[in-house]
């Protein structure tokens, strides 16, 4: 994997100084052959594990309400108020309706990856696995839990984890978990190279990642009630794709 990683490192080498107001955009198809040349794989077998791993995080986030993915950020539920009646008719508290939505919510490596001046350090950060340095994955599990074991555990916690998607990922067809744990690393360090470099990202189904950027403004300090200057950023945002909101849709229907 770092030698793969070197090999990528020079292709950046002439974007460290481009403007980054200049977007762009990659769908599925550009996601996977980058994927597969990351991990060393092939690009059907990297299309086949794109759909297995979005398709697995759509599926959690449903159980769920509420899936955190290490170096991502977190895929949370969210229950809206809208007009059971939408002639304007019925307007009133006791005639509303739930609508579930998803907000992602990106994690402070991901928000602090996108800031940072475009180089090969700060590539080598969005490549960085954290969960490497801590522990590594057993090649072989004691026990494997089932598909159904799995969604069950994480309707009843109301939780999902990294640890839950490769489970799930294993069941659905990966090798081992170790397989999922560096499907997974690769598609996550391609999203975040992209989003370094103003690319969104599109999975067909799954979602869009994007990047905005946020100009300075003024706001209040919450604990000293001080005005004071928020400056300009850049934050992640994601629209989620027809079918995770038809799957969010049924979010009130799942098992309680």
């Amino acid at each position: 994997m770092n030698e793969d990683l070197n090999q990528e490192l020079p292709q950046f080498k002439n974007s460290v100084n481009a403007p980054r107001e200049s977007f762009s955009k990659i769908n599925a198809s550009a996601l996977s052959s980058r994927v597969a040349d990351l991990c060393g794989c092939s690009l059907l077998q990297s299309k086949q594990g794109l759909e297995l791993t979005t398709n697995a995080i759509v599926d959690l986030t449903v159980a769920s309400g509420h899936l955190m993915l290490n170096g991502i950020g977190t895929f949370e539920v969210r229950q809206r108020g809208c007009s059971a009646d939408k002639s304007g008719l019925a307007n009133n508290v006791d005639n509303k309706i739930l609508r579930a939505t998803v907000k992602f919510i990106p994690s402070q490596i991901l928000k602090s990856i996108i800031n940072e001046p475009l180089s090969e350090r700060s590539i080598a950060l969005a490549n960085f696995d954290p969960t490497e340095s801590i522990h590594s994955f057993k090649r072989v599990s004691s026990i494997i839990r089932s598909e159904f074991a799995i969604l069950e555990k994480v309707i009843t916690e109301d939780r999902g984890t990294t640890e839950d998607l490769f489970n799930l990922m294993h069941c659905r067809g990966m090798p081992s978990k170790q397989v999922a744990h560096n499907f997974f690393h690769s598609v996550r360090a391609v999203i975040r190279t992209a989003l370094m470099r103003n690319e969104s990202v599109t999975i067909s189904g799954f979602g869009s990642f994007a990047i905005k950027a946020v100009p300075t403004r003024q706001a209040i300090n919450p604990r000293t009630l001080e005005p004071i200057t928020v400056p300009a950023h850049r934050k992640v945002s994601f629209k989620p794709g027809t079918d995770f909101k038809d799957r969010i849709s049924k979010y009130n229907q799942r098992p309680s």
